[in-house]
C-alpha cells in the first residue's frame, strides 16, 4: 500500500512538474513570436523612414529583415516590392506584390503601387487601356486613397 502510495506522488509530481515545463515552454514560444512581430513591425516603421529620407538601400534591407522575423507582414513585402523597383533590382519583385495580396487580399495599397510600376513599365498613360489598369480599379473597389500611399 506505501509502495502504490509513493508511486502514485510520484507520478504526480512528474506530471505537474511536466506540465509547468511544457506552460513555461508555451509561453517562450508566444513571448518571442510577439517579440518578433514587434521587431518587424519597428524595422518596416525604419524601413518607411528610410524610404522617405531617399536612402532606398536601407529601406529595402530594414523591409527585407522584417519578412525574415515575420513571415506573413503583408506590408513589408509590398514595401521590398517598391524598393525593388526603386533600386533597379526587379529581381522578386512580382512575386513581393503577389505575396502581399495573397496575404491581405483586401490591400489596396499593394494594387495600386502594382498597378502603378506596371503602367510606368509598360510606358503606357494612365488612362490608356494596359495591365496596370485592372489593379487601380481593384484599388479603387477596395476603398484606397493613393494619398495615403506609404510610398509617393
Amino acid at each position: 500500500m506505501k509502495v502504490a502510495l509513493f508511486l502514485f506522488i510520484l507520478s504526480f509530481n512528474y506530471t505537474a512538474s511536466n506540465a509547468r515545463e511544457m506552460n513555461n515552454i508555451s509561453r517562450y514560444s508566444i513571448e518571442t513570436k510577439f517579440s518578433d512581430s514587434s521587431k518587424a513591425v519597428r524595422l518596416y516603421n525604419k524601413g518607411l523612414l528610410f524610404n522617405k529620407n531617399k536612402d532606398f538601400k536601407k529601406a529595402y534591407q530594414s523591409f527585407d529583415r522584417a519578412i525574415a522575423l515575420n513571415a506573413n507582414f503583408a506590408e513589408a513585402y509590398l514595401g521590398r516590392a517598391v524598393l525593388k523597383y526603386k533600386i533597379a533590382s526587379p529581381f522578386g519583385m512580382w512575386d513581393d506584390f503577389s505575396m502581399a495580396i495573397k496575404l491581405k487580399p483586401n490591400f489596396g495599397e499593394a494594387y495600386y503601387e502594382r498597378g502603378l510600376i506596371k503602367t510606368f513599365i509598360s510606358g503606357k498613360s494612365l488612362s490608356a487601356n494596359n495591365d496596370g489598369e485592372t489593379d487601380f480599379k481593384k484599388a479603387t473597389e477596395l476603398g484606397f486613397n493613393r494619398k495615403s500611399s506609404n510610398f509617393r
